[in-house]
């Protein structure tokens, strides 16, 4: 894959992150915030962040990520602080079924970040422009889907696994 497809699906899943800014966060939310002509919010919607992270990349990579079947199965609110769920790593196997791991050091925009929370990989994020530690992602504690700092915050004490979709 060359260089140029390479740059232009990248920015095709910062710019699909970015149309979701605003929305609410729900748990197993599928529906991105709308707006009117002018930007103004008139439904938030509601996504959680597995949810935004599958549908920002299967909306902005159609030919390249695939209707995933585990993306609609149930799971349970906090299903990362129970050891019977949490062992299961079912966020973790989707993503490495999908993606590869790479080195912090490589990560650019467009790529996927994994927290480990409570037991388990459980929490995902898109980096976005200018690179890490930028991410976006479904922020429970503010509610919504926001640009943030993987750096900071609760998220800044979690480890972090990083992935990527490109050669």
């Amino acid at each position: 894959m060359n260089d140029l497809i390479v740059g232009a699906e990248r920015s095709a899943v910062v710019r699909e992150a970015a149309s979701w800014f605003g929305t609410a966060f729900h748990h197993r939310g599928r529906i991105k915030v709308a707006r009117d002509p002018s930007g103004v919010v008139i439904d938030r919607g509601g996504v959680d962040c597995a949810q935004s992270v599958y549908l920002i990349y299967r909306a902005a990579l159609p030919r390249r990520v695939p209707e995933i079947a585990a993306a609609d199965r149930p799971y349970a609110f906090q299903w990362n602080l129970n050891k019977a769920t949490a062992g299961e790593e079912g966020y973790l196997t989707a993503v490495l079924d999908h993606a590869r791991e790479i080195a912090l050091a490589q990560v650019g925009a467009g790529d996927l970040a994994l927290f480990r929370v409570g037991l388990a990989w459980a929490h995902g994020a898109i980096v976005m422009p200018p690179g890490w530690p930028a991410i976006a992602h479904a922020n429970i504690d503010a509610g919504l889907f926001m640009l943030d700092r993987a750096d900071e915050g609760r998220l800044g004490r979690c480890k972090v696994r990083c992935f990527t979709l490109w050669p």
